[in-house]
């Protein structure tokens, strides 16, 4: 009896909703590209690889969409932005792996316990992975998530019960004070004296940074992307990023002269409870603002009552939680992030982009 092979050709484009309906959202809804299906696809290589590095979760959430996504590598800038957001959410934790080789430092991806913030409204805000990518919540709470680019939010409109449904299932209540908890403000020259002191008291001097990159301080505030070069006669302290031989590229302090370094610093200092990204964009805007080129927030007003917040250059995490916290996360219209407000907390919010980070209005 001649047996007969029948072969299904399925399309990139039917591969492409098979993934996002295994990762829990709705293909209708969500392209593959979109940042809520990518954050997904990051928790779950990292709820089946961590502990790992950055690069290993990044290559492989890349690979998984070989053949799926024409120029799928173009994503890596995108997915890699996006570990950090989820890095500042409190999905994930970074941090410094113990090694025998004590003239490196090698940076570790690790999950975060399952946990939720309560919000005043009694909405939960969802954080953490689950290991080895082990289905948490009941399909009846599934459902009822609302994902907004990284974020994971179920409503009380959805689930009167919900703070009580996630305790029994063994989530973790993080106190919504503790998860946006922030330094005090300060001044900004005060704020970078400070991170001058420690750089010049530091034993650290070089003539040689190989691959070192600098935050150009001269350049537009209002697209972070092209801040970022190569020292050629820059002159000053700049923030930097130096590249190591594993792990991800180390945030720094650098003083130069005539494009050469002199000594650097790393971020974060020592005993410091923020990361080295979170120190570095706190400098830069105080930087920015002691320069007269303070970065911007602009306000759009939505029919709704709301009014949106667009941001142009990164935030530390202590701000991005208090505004995920007390907003919403938005799709972003010609900036890097966008959050919505209501109305009559708007003014609380843009007092406290001033006063923290030294932000100003973008007038248009």
């Amino acid at each position: 009896m001649e047996m007969v092979m029948i072969v299904n050709i399925v399309s990139a484009k039917d591969i492409a909703k098979g993934i996002v309906k295994d990762l829990g959202l709705n293909p209708e809804c969500y392209a593959v590209t979109s940042i809520e299906v990518l954050s997904a696809l990051i928790r779950r290589t990292t709820g089946l690889l961590c502990p790992c590095t950055r690069k290993k979760v990044l290559k492989n959430v890349i690979q998984s969409l070989e053949g799926v996504i024409p120029n799928h590598s173009d994503l890596k800038n995108e997915v890699n932005e996006i570990i950090s957001m989820l890095i500042a959410h409190g999905d994930l934790i970074e941090h410094n792996d113990t090694t025998r080789d004590l003239t490196r430092r090698e940076f570790i991806l690790n999950r975060a316990p399952m946990a939720f913030v309560k919000r005043e409204s009694g909405a939960c805000i969802l954080l953490g992975v689950s290991p080895d990518d082990r289905p948490v919540l009941p399909d009846y709470l599934q459902e009822k998530i609302l994902y907004n680019n990284f974020t994971r939010v179920i409503t009380v409109e959805a689930d009167p019960d919900i703070q009580k449904h996630l305790l029994d299932i063994g989530f973790i209540e993080f106190p919504s004070m503790a998860w946006t908890k922030y330094p005090q403000p300060i001044a900004a020259e005060k704020h970078i004296a400070y991170m001058r002191k420690c750089l010049m008291s530091s034993s650290t001097t070089t003539e040689i940074i190989e691959g070192l990159r600098i935050l150009d301080s001269a350049t537009n505030v209002d697209y972070y992307p092209d801040r970022w070069v190569l020292p050629h006669e820059h002159t000053g302290m700049f923030i930097g990023r130096r590249p190591q031989s594993y792990g991800s590229d180390l945030w720094c302090y650098v003083e130069l002269m005539n494009g050469k370094p002199k000594r650097f610093l790393d971020l974060p200092l020592p005993g410091s409870v923020w990361s080295g990204a979170d120190e570095a964009w706190h400098l830069q805007a105080a930087i920015d603002s002691f320069n007269g080129r303070p970065q911007h927030y602009r306000i759009n007003d939505r029919v709704d009552d709301c009014k949106i917040f667009d941001l142009f250059s990164p935030i530390p995490s202590w701000a991005q939680r208090r505004w995920v916290m007390l907003g919403i996360s938005v799709p972003r219209n010609k900036c890097l992030m966008s959050f919505r407000f209501r109305s009559v907390e708007i003014e609380e919010e843009i007092r406290f982009a001033k006063e923290h980070l030294w932000l100003s209005e973008k007038i248009e």
